[in-house]
């Protein structure tokens, strides 16, 4: 896939992505005292918030901001740019936003069975846009439109006393973070001010075969027991890896991960796990 979109941050450019789509302001319509729609007065303004598509060669200050908003919650706020070219690296707009909030992340699917090509989505929702009159003149060292590679079979996941088992997990599903955010209007400022508020951890899904699984049944055993209320949590770890290598582009680390169901079905062992906090960090050979 080409990387058309160019994201800067602190007036720093942070890397090439996919797809951004989003960031546009837009009037919201006052209902009237008669029940009509009044399209008369100032109104107050929503902003899209940005979708963006990315993978390796993203730089460091972006990845620890990503990191950031969903592990340490310290410096969540970030101001800077999305920057369309078109197929000739040119310049087709760019448009700033202004203390910005991740408000979402949502992980790849993992499947040692598909060739897929792998991509973090991030939900970026600013307090201000506008359009840039000028932009960026100089690519630097995002000149090339060729990410690192990166699919979604490449993968390893561990969990504490569960290594045989894990050894052979063939899919993790449904991995993502949402920041939920309060909005206030205040001074007559058109634009909301927002706030973070909660983090919401997904669960995750995974698949093992048939063959394996005697561990986690013994987990799952234990945690349903109320004898043994120690035997419930665990610490753990996915690996993103680099194609070919044992080295992790990206690494998740979960914190107090609970297994909420075990399930039999034709082929294999699926498998359903919670946890309470989440630690994003980027290898050195994702960044750029």
């Amino acid at each position: 896939m080409e990387q058309r979109f160019l994201m800067e941050l602190e007036s720093r450019l942070a890397g090439r992505m996919f797809t951004v789509e989003g960031g546009f302001a837009k009037r919201q319509v006052a209902e009237s005292d008669g029940g009509y729609f009044s399209g008369r007065g100032r109104g107050t303004i929503e902003i899209d918030p940005l979708l963006c598509l990315f993978g390796t060669g993203m730089s460091k200050a972006f990845y620890e901001w990503i990191g950031d908003a969903v592990g340490t919650r310290t410096n969540l706020r970030r101001s800077g740019s999305v920057i369309e070219l078109d197929h000739h690296n040119k310049l087709v707009r760019q448009r700033e936003f202004f203390d910005a909030l991740v408000t979402e992340v949502v992980f790849p699917e993992l499947d040692t069975s598909s060739t897929q090509e792998a991509v973090i989505k991030v939900v970026v929702l600013p307090e201000r846009v506008k359009d840039k009159a000028e932009g960026v003149k100089d690519l630097g060292v995002y000149a090339s439109r060729l990410p690192k590679a990166w699919s979604v079979n490449h993968f390893r996941m561990q969990i504490e006393g569960l290594s045989t088992d894990c050894a052979h997990i063939t899919k993790i599903k449904g991995l993502s973070v949402k920041q939920g955010i309060k909005k206030f209007y205040t001074s007559g400022d058109r634009f909301p001010a927002i706030e973070p508020t909660k983090l919401d951890f997904s669960g995750i899904t995974i698949e093992l075969p048939l063959a394996y699984g005697k561990d986690f049944m013994k987990w799952h055993e234990e945690s349903v027991d109320p004898k043994k209320p120690f035997a419930r949590e665990k610490s753990g770890s996915i690996d993103f890896l680099a194609p070919g290598s044992r080295s992790a582009y990206f690494t998740l680390t979960l914190k107090n991960i609970g297994i909420v169901s075990m399930a039999k079905t034709a082929h294999s062992y699926r498998i359903e796990l919670t946890y309470q906090s989440l630690k994003m960090s980027a290898g050195g050979a994702a960044v750029k």
